[in-house]
């Protein structure tokens, strides 16, 4: 019991660590650009805003094509949710930003999001641009490298300092003078990177725990055979 606390221990620090810096990353509370969404949006001169979406199975589909639910890889700490942000115009550079948090530790920490191209928008010729700002540094590409109707994780690492104030900033632009690609976001983090002792402490702490509750099932098992004998 004693090895296993202090395991739980050693561990419980660095889990805390990983947890997401960014409020609302998945768009699960408010609606995005209204008060107490924790996003803001500006747009330029547009047809269609960006619109936050429920997926699928729900009802409600947006641009006429049902979304599923994010099920990317990614490094964020935040539970696949039920909400994404559908852009869709052809020519306007869109701006999502998270409200301001402040880093706890200077260090390395990841950061990214989730990205999703609709098949309904993905077959128009425009090709679409977006990145990811956090301070100095940026991740980003178009529409086109995504594929077709296939979540996946953007990610990226950026150098942050202790109690210095920060936004993810998201960026869309239409890339067609008729039509472009399309896109949903979702599962924005940013989170630290454990120290590679901190990692390795923690490993070696689950390792302990893990092998004493081996040692602990097979021993009781023994003890009963023998008494049966």
């Amino acid at each position: 019991m004693k090895k296993s606390l202090i395991a739980f221990t050693l561990a419980a620090p660095i889990l805390a660590s990983a947890s997401n810096l960014v409020q609302n990353g998945s768009f699960e509370v408010g609606t995005v650009g209204e008060p107490g969404s924790d996003w803001t949006l500006s747009e330029g001169i547009h047809l269609f805003s960006p619109v936050q979406i429920q997926y699928f199975p729900h009802p409600g589909a947006a641009f006429g094509e049902d979304v599923p639910a994010d099920d990317s890889a990614s490094l964020s700490p935040d539970p696949v949710g039920e909400h994404g942000v559908y852009f869709v115009d052809d020519t306007a550079a869109s701006i999502l930003m998270s409200t301001q948090f402040v880093a706890p530790e200077t260090g390395l920490y990841h950061f990214g999001f989730s990205a999703y191209a609709p098949a309904n928008g993905y077959t128009n010729p425009g090709d679409s641009v977006f990145s990811l700002t956090l301070g100095a540094f940026a991740i980003g590409g178009a529409v086109s490298s995504l594929g077709s109707t296939t979540w996946s994780a953007q990610s990226g690492l950026a150098d942050l300092v202790a109690g210095q104030n920060y936004n993810l900033v998201f960026s869309f632009t239409g890339g067609g003078l008729g039509s472009a690609k399309d896109m949903v976001v979702d599962r924005f983090y940013v989170a630290a990177v454990p120290e590679p002792g901190s990692a390795a402490l923690m490993l070696a702490g689950l390792t302990a725990a893990m092998g004493l509750a081996r040692r602990r099932r097979p021993a009781g098992r023994g003890a009963a055979i023998q008494a049966a004998g």
